[in-house]
């Protein structure tokens, strides 16, 4: 399974075009648990498309970004967010360098996505409903929206294209 960033997004690209951003997420992903209690075992853990270490697959052993809450919360605390629990995290120290978002995030930016997912599959329901609440622990909050497999698989952008405004878009369950 996948899940693209829209870095064409007007809104949302600059945010998705800070890597610390991308980390942070990726640190608030407990594959570990989505695939024991939602895929019951029917799914493995990844560190992405590398390859692992010879043993190690099916697991989080030697993955760079593992689930990892208070990590995600420093990273955009270090990098000028106001970290909000179950609010919504804005940016508060605009402009680039440390300590700062990032280029093209103004004071006041919100961590607010739409996240286009395939209906009809509950395990997919239930992965998202865990992962928004994950993200939401650190106020990064996410609208999920179900649609048909044929509508979230066309999400598919140019480049400078910027009346494509999706954020995000899954594609992969069962």
């Amino acid at each position: 399974t996948y899940m693209p960033f829209n870095f064409n997004n007007p809104k949302s690209g600059p945010i998705f075009a800070q890597k610390y951003v991308r980390q942070a997420m990726q640190h608030l992903i407990d594959q570990t648990t989505i695939s024991k209690v939602i895929w019951q075992d029917m799914a493995a853990p990844t560190c992405g498309p590398v390859p692992q270490k010879p043993g190690a697959a099916g697991s989080t052993d030697g993955c760079k970004y593992t689930f990892d809450p208070a990590k995600a919360a420093e990273l955009l605390t270090s990098h000028g967010w106001k970290v909000t629990p179950d609010g919504t995290t804005t940016c508060t120290a605009a402009g680039e360098g440390d300590g700062k978002c990032g280029a093209g995030i103004a004071e006041g930016t919100p961590l607010t996505f739409n996240v286009i997912s395939q209906s009809g599959f509950a395990a997919t329901t239930k992965m998202f409903a865990e992962i928004k609440s994950q993200f939401a622990k650190v106020g990064i909050q996410l609208d999920i929206k179900e649609v048909p497999d044929s509508v979230a698989v066309s999400q598919a952008c140019k480049k400078g294209d910027t009346a494509c405004t999706w954020d995000m878009s899954f594609f992969g369950s069962q």
